[in-house]
């Protein structure tokens, strides 16, 4: 679902977060909607409203990218399949190195520049 059908569904108090699947876009709404609420009830003025949707949105942006690169990252670690076990086997310091930057335990000396 997109984040606009979201935000019409919690601007207008409708429960949708029984069809939403992702993890981020439940987050979404139960923020925004709350938001609103806190908004009607005269808890918060419209600016702060403003301010901290934003803020939601900003945050929401972010883990949606740290989800992609999840992703990203659990893909590559599945092309390598049947090769991890074979740098497993082998256990030269060029394959030793390899295993350790590919679940993460080294990083690059480029990634600390």
């Amino acid at each position: 679902m997109e984040r606009n059908e979201i935000d019409k569904a919690a601007f207008s108090g409708i429960d949708i977060l029984p069809k939403l699947s992702g993890t981020i876009d439940k987050l979404y709404y139960i923020a925004t909607r709350t938001l609103y609420e806190c908004h009607r009830a005269g808890v918060i003025d419209i600016e702060t409203a403003a301010l901290r949707k934003k803020q939601i949105e900003d945050l929401c942006g972010r883990f949606d990218i740290d989800l992609e690169i999840y992703r990203r990252h659990r893909a590559i670690e599945e092309a390598f399949g049947g090769y991890r076990r074979d740098l497993e086997i082998c256990g030269c310091e060029s394959c030793k190195k390899m295993l350790r930057l590919i679940d993460g335990r080294q990083l690059p000396d480029c990634y600390f520049k």
